[in-house]
C-alpha cells in the first residue's frame, strides 16, 4: 500500500490528445481533496475517498473543454496510473510519476 498523498505530474490519454495535469492530493483518513493544474488554471476538489488503496474523486474542468471529470487512481511507489471519466466518453487511461 503506497500513501498517494502529494503532489503527480500525470498524463491522461484523451481522444484528443494527451493531456497532462498536475494532481496533489490530500489523504486524510478515507477522505480526499486537492487541486489538478493544467494550463488553463488550477481547479480544486474535495469530496473524494481513499479505500482498497484507490484514490477516487471528481474534479470539475473548464478547459480544454468545460467538463466534470471523474478520476480512480492507484499508486505504487512514486507512480500512479488509472482512469479519468467525463461524461459519457469512454475512460480515458491516466500515468503518472510522483513529482520532486
Amino acid at each position: 500500500m503506497s500513501n498517494p498523498s502529494g503532489t503527480w505530474n500525470v498524463t491522461v490519454a484523451t481522444p484528443f490528445g494527451d493531456q497532462s495535469l498536475v494532481i496533489t492530493l490530500v489523504v486524510a483518513g478515507e477522505n480526499v481533496s486537492g487541486t489538478a493544474k493544467h494550463d488553463a488554471g488550477t481547479f480544486p476538489f474535495e469530496g473524494g475517498t481513499y479505500r482498497d488503496d484507490k484514490v477516487v474523486f471528481e474534479v470539475s474542468l473548464e478547459a480544454p473543454v468545460k467538463t466534470d471529470l471523474k478520476v480512480t487512481l492507484k499508486a505504487d511507489g512514486d507512480t500512479i496510473e488509472g482512469k479519468a471519466k467525463a461524461g459519457i466518453m469512454p475512460g480515458f487511461k491516466v500515468t503518472g510519476t510522483r513529482a520532486a
